[in-house]
C-alpha cells in the first residue's frame, strides 16, 4: 500500500510539472504592427512646437526585428528597417509630405522563445511649418526582409493636440 501511494504520488507530481509548463505562442514570422497612440510633447527648439509620439505595439515569431547599430550610417551594411509617411489633409484628401526612414534598435531574443512582442514609442517633429491635419502611415522590416502590416494613424488635428499640453 505505502509502495502504491509512493508511486502515485510522483505520479502526480510528474503530470503537475507537464501540465505547468507554459507552452509558446505560435506567431507569423512576418512581423505584426497595430497602432496605438499618438501624442505631443513640448518642444525642445524655437522650431519645434512639439515632439510627436507615435506608439504602436509589435509582434514577430523568429524575433528578428531591429539591427544590431541603430546609429547606422552605412545602410548597405544594415538597411533601414522602419518607415513613417506623413500626410496633410488638402481639401478633403490627404497629400504627403514627409516621409522618415530610421533603425530600430536590435531586439534580443529570449532565452526559451524566439517571438518577441511589445511596444515602440517613435518621437516625431512637429515644427512651426508642419501643416495642422495630419495622418501617418507605417510599417517595419525585420533583418530577414519580411515586411509587416502597414498601420495608419486616425486623422491628427496638431492645434487640437496642442491645446491639451
Amino acid at each position: 500500500m505505502i509502495r502504491f501511494a509512493k508511486i502515485s504520488f510522483y505520479i502526480l507530481i510528474f503530470c503537475s510539472l507537464i501540465l505547468s509548463c507554459e507552452k509558446e505562442e505560435e506567431y507569423s514570422i512576418i512581423p505584426a504592427i497595430k497602432y496605438n497612440n499618438f501624442y505631443l510633447t513640448p518642444g525642445e527648439t524655437d522650431m519645434t512646437i512639439a515632439t510627436g509620439n507615435l506608439v504602436f505595439t509589435f509582434v514577430d515569431g523568429d524575433g528578428d526585428i531591429g539591427n544590431f547599430d541603430e546609429h547606422v550610417v552605412d545602410t548597405t551594411a544594415e538597411p533601414l528597417n522602419m518607415f513613417i509617411s506623413g500626410s496633410y489633409k488638402n481639401g478633403g484628401d490627404f497629400t504627403p509630405y514627409t516621409s522618415l526612414s530610421m533603425n530600430l534598435p536590435y531586439f534580443e531574443k529570449g532565452i526559451y522563445r524566439k517571438s518577441i512582442k511589445g511596444e515602440i514609442e517613435i518621437e516625431i517633429y512637429i515644427t512651426i511649418l508642419t501643416p495642422d491635419t495630419l495622418q501617418y502611415s507605417f510599417y517595419l522590416v525585420d533583418r530577414a526582409g519580411n515586411q509587416s502590416n502597414i498601420e495608419t494613424t486616425p486623422t491628427l488635428i496638431i492645434s487640437e493636440l496642442l491645446e491639451q499640453l
